[in-house]
């Protein structure tokens, strides 16, 4: 796959609220219905693919034509990640999801502070039930005393960049990586009879994100980025056809990465997005390299319509976001090889996931 984040990416910034489904039935007795703080990254190829298959088609899609729709699905966009703006919409910052390879504490007196995780030797006599070939993963210092806290959902690009280049076995934090959490709004809705007079027992809730942030002593606003070919104007991201403003950014992120040192025998595989593997959480190897120590979260999990097919797609479960991988390389040479086939590029196991969005990576020193 090509560097698909070496070009100019698109801010979608909402008119009023996402609304980004979970995947749960909407029915009398179901739970709630949930909004995702990101859109999957099939959410945001599926808009800029629909707004193609219109182009020329007086706005609408032709779904019976095999040409437009094969044409369509080989259009690559990577992301969703996010932006923060100014008063002005200028990018001051880009956020990112939070590598997994940590332990966030809180002490007394309300300071955080961020432990590395790596790789240990099993010690002697030690069981797992992890798969052959894999270390398990620990804390490189002792930790405190204590219970680990929820760690942000997202870092700054310096935040990122310095994790990934020049990683620190203790990192007192000062709240900059914790400038962005979604804003949940939840509503109570009612049914309404023929004569607009609420039903008796039925009662449903709704859930979408607001993007605002407070940061830097004022308010700031968030945009979902992503890199495609679309032109600017107006968008329908995400459900209930919620109107975004889709305008190209003033520059691309400023995102470099270092030849690995000529000791490095590891390399640390972050996903900024979430990624489908066939063997599971874990694959066997990134790019050719054997995968030696994962740290994943739970699975997401994802299904929704195929609309080529008419029918609904199957079930996956992914690797999430911000999961770590460390593959094994034996010299400098492979370990450059191994990063230029990683690093901004996608990792997923198929073809079509890589094109739809899934498993855009970065690459660090182990």
């Amino acid at each position: 796959m090509t560097d698909v984040l070496a070009g100019i990416p698109s801010l979608i910034e909402p008119r009023d609220t996402f609304v980004f489904r979970d995947g749960r039935q909407l029915h009398e007795a179901a739970s709630p219905m949930r909004s995702l703080d990101l859109p999957w990254p099939s959410t945001t190829t599926g808009m800029v693919r629909t707004r193609l298959g219109q182009a020329g088609n007086d706005g609408v899609f032709p779904h019976g034509d095999q040409t437009v729709i094969s044409e369509v699905l080989r259009e690559q966009v990577a992301g969703p990640f996010v932006a923060q703006l100014d008063e002005r919409g200028t990018v001051i910052d880009w956020l990112f999801p939070t590598p997994q390879d940590a332990v966030w504490m809180k002490s007394a007196n309300d300071v955080v502070t961020r432990y590395r995780l790596a790789p240990v030797t099993d010690p002697a006599g030690a069981l797992s039930d992890l798969p052959p070939g894999l270390s398990a993963v620990g804390p490189v210092r002792t930790l405190p005393s204590g219970k680990a806290i929820r760690s942000p959902s997202y870092i700054s690009l310096a935040d990122l960049q310095q994790w990934l280049l020049a990683p620190q076995d203790v990192v007192v934090c000062d709240g900059a990586s914790q400038q962005f959490e979604p804003l949940h709004e939840r509503r109570e809705h009612v049914a309404l009879t023929e004569s607009k007079a609420s039903r008796d027992g039925h009662i449903f809730r709704t859930d979408s994100v607001r993007y605002r942030t407070a940061a830097y002593g004022q308010r700031h606003s968030i945009a979902i980025v992503a890199q495609t070919a679309l032109a600017d104007g107006p968008v329908f991201l995400g459900g209930e056809r919620r109107v975004s403003t889709l305008r190209q950014a003033s520059e691309a992120p400023p995102i470099a990465l270092t030849a690995p040192p000529a000791s490095a025998r590891t390399l640390r595989v972050v996903l900024l997005t979430p990624a489908c593997f066939r063997n599971g959480a874990v694959p066997t190897t990134l790019a050719g390299a054997p995968v030696v120590a994962a740290c994943v979260a739970r699975p997401q999990i994802i299904s929704g319509w195929d609309f080529a097919a008419r029918a609904p797609k199957h079930t996956r479960r992914l690797a999430p976001a911000g999961s770590v991988y460390w593959v094994a390389v034996p010299d400098r040479e492979t370990a450059r090889d191994v990063a230029d086939r990683i690093m901004w590029k996608h990792v997923s196991d198929t073809p079509q996931d890589c094109l739809d969005g899934y498993g855009l990576a970065a690459v660090g020193v182990g």
